[in-house]
């Protein structure tokens, strides 16, 4: 577990972690003691957070370079060099993203070369 953090009424959590060299985001239900894998890519997915007004919604820090999860942790996915914000909505269970960041001047982590 790279990162973590609590859902506004407490009853779950959101975690980056890495599985089998991958890291992604999980969702654990705090009562069911159950965990939900969100995104399953090469991409590297961190430091997520729910929102605080809006409880079904996740927002991480990722370099995938689309907003559509493809969730087949295929090897030869292209990754961007730069860090972009996105959100989820963990209630809809589709695999759409919404960026809400792009561009080199709202990178936020910057992956040494």
């Amino acid at each position: 577990m790279l990162d973590f953090s609590y859902s506004p009424e407490g009853s779950r959590l959101v975690f980056s972690a890495v599985k089998d060299g991958i890291t992604d985001i999980y969702i654990h239900t705090i009562a069911s003691g159950t965990n939900e894998q969100i995104t399953r890519d090469i991409a590297d997915d961190l430091n997520p957070s729910f929102m605080k007004y809006s409880p079904d919604e996740i927002i991480f820090s990722s370099n995938r370079l689309t907003d559509t999860l493809s969730n087949t942790a295929s090897p030869f996915e292209k990754v961007s060099l730069t860090y972009d914000l996105f959100t989820y909505n963990i209630s809809l269970k589709n695999n759409i993203l919404v960026r809400l960041s792009e561009g080199k001047y709202t990178d936020r982590l910057q992956q040494l070369k």
